[in-house]
């Protein structure tokens, strides 16, 4: 696809091209900027503007709830589903390497390049123009948020508790990742059985560990 064809897919026209261009770059890609630093950018911007739309959208929420919402709205798996919708993938910049080994598509690449893309557009456009962009593509999983499921080391707590259960053990396995973009390692123990799962922090990863084991202890109990 076409930078001017993604333009207007998007619904966003760059007065500074390289920005867009950068954006789409990935970091395998020798002897170019990447989207790396874009995408520390695009990060931050996107958190600010799902919390103040989620603010607004539901007034009578508590702090915990509205940070359930967000959660499951910045997820990988909420990013890299827009991402798809946009067909961001088509326009990624990668290797020879990278594209033989399905770059194009996976969750990581996706989630990334539209996070850079955000905060691509923020630089040229301002943060107006970056809030519509956001709400524009936020606004439906935001409004189904409602169906989102309760904290779930908060749900796993309470299983184990009814269960007559010792409470379950988080460790941080290990951390990797550049420092300003760290992905963390949780290893999660209930009962002898451990699990692993990874997040952007130690509370990601420890929620993530704890819907794994919380899911595995349900379906035992079908």
């Amino acid at each position: 696809m076409e930078l001017e064809e993604l333009q207007s897919l998007l619904g966003v026209h760059f007065k500074n091209k390289e920005l867009l261009v950068e954006a789409l770059t990935h970091p395998s890609v020798e002897k170019c900027p990447s989207y790396e630093r874009l995408e520390f950018l695009g990060d931050a911007v996107l958190n600010l503007v799902v919390a103040s739309m989620l603010y607004d959208l539901f007034p009578g929420d508590p702090e915990g709830r509205l940070s359930q919402r967000q959660s499951v709205l910045v997820c990988k798996t909420a990013l890299a589903m827009l991402a798809r919708q946009m067909n961001l993938g088509d326009c990624i910049r990668l290797s020879s390497s990278e594209e033989a080994s399905g770059g194009r598509d996976k969750t990581n690449n996706l989630e990334n390049v539209l996070e850079a893309l955000i905060g691509a557009i923020f630089l040229d456009a301002g943060f107006e123009t970056v809030t519509c962009f956001i709400q524009k593509h936020w606004y439906e999983l935001a409004v189904q948020s409602d169906s989102i499921e309760p904290n779930p080391k908060s749900a796993l707590q309470e299983l184990l508790q009814a269960k007559g259960m010792k409470p379950p053990v988080y460790n941080v396995i290990d951390r990797s990742g550049p420092a300003h973009l760290p992905i963390f390692e949780v290893e999660i123990c209930v009962d002898g059985k451990k699990r692993r799962a990874t997040g952007r922090s130690k509370k990601l990863g420890e929620e993530n560990a704890a819907r794994m084991m919380l899911e595995e202890l349900k379906a035992e109990t079908r």
